[in-house]
């Protein structure tokens, strides 16, 4: 049975996700989940997956880490993390993967400025990522989001993985494997996978240069207990 939040979101908390994209939620886990899930990004480091190995530096990126850490799988299904998710979309939830972010101390480049939408093969405007880290991050080094940009309707081409062009045949296939069905992303893809040999669809327009034009744009960003 899932655990309670320490808290349900306001309607303000709520009000304020719709509105802006994203939304701070303070005080809502019980320690003991922030405690488990250190342990369980611990196990996930230990045991990655394939989805790091074109990555350069030492960021790691790890799919579906609840599969080999379970610390993490009884986050996912007793957490009140869901319940979250539901009472802030008011509605219920469904699970659809789970991935560790791990950066070391020290200096390492900053991630570009990206959509998640174009990565997933879903469909609809109630997808939700809920973020959580069991350090303290500073504001000038924690997620950023521009507010609103979900309302922009319009969806940029990934930054990272190779143009359709540079291999049509394989693209026809990964086309033909969507249309069947199959999942883009997957368990069972998690240890082959990985972003460069993605494709990007070149056809999508490019991603504005947030990170140049800073003063342009109306980010958020948090500092993280």
């Amino acid at each position: 049975m899932a655990d309670l939040p320490l808290r349900i979101p306001t309607a303000e908390e709520i009000e304020t996700f719709h509105r802006d994209g994203a939304v701070l939620l303070k005080q809502v886990l019980p320690e003991k989940w922030i405690t488990l899930l250190a342990q369980g990004l611990e196990q996930a480091r230990a045991n990655p997956t394939g989805a790091s190995y074109d990555i350069d530096g030492p960021l790691s990126i790890n799919h579906f880490t609840s599969s080999h850490s379970p610390a993490l799988a009884k986050i996912i299904a007793e957490s009140p993390i869901a319940e979250l998710v539901g009472r802030v979309l008011n509605s219920s939830v469904r699970f659809y993967m789970d991935q560790m972010f791990y950066k070391p101390a020290g200096d390492i480049e900053p991630t570009p400025w990206h959509q998640d939408t174009c990565y997933y093969n879903v469909e609809g405007h109630d997808l939700v990522r809920a973020w959580i880290s069991p350090d303290p991050v500073p504001r000038n080094l924690s997620m950023e989001v521009v507010r609103g940009s979900h309302l922009w309707n319009v969806i940029y081409h990934t930054w990272i993985g190779k143009p359709v062009g540079d291999d049509p045949e394989g693209a026809s296939k990964a086309l033909a494997a969507i249309a069947a069905g199959e999942p883009v992303i997957s368990l069972e893809q998690y240890d082959t996978w990985g972003y460069q040999n993605a494709f990007r669809d070149d056809s999508l327009p490019t991603t504005p240069d947030i990170g140049g034009l800073k003063d342009s744009f109306d980010i958020l960003g948090w500092d993280y207990q």
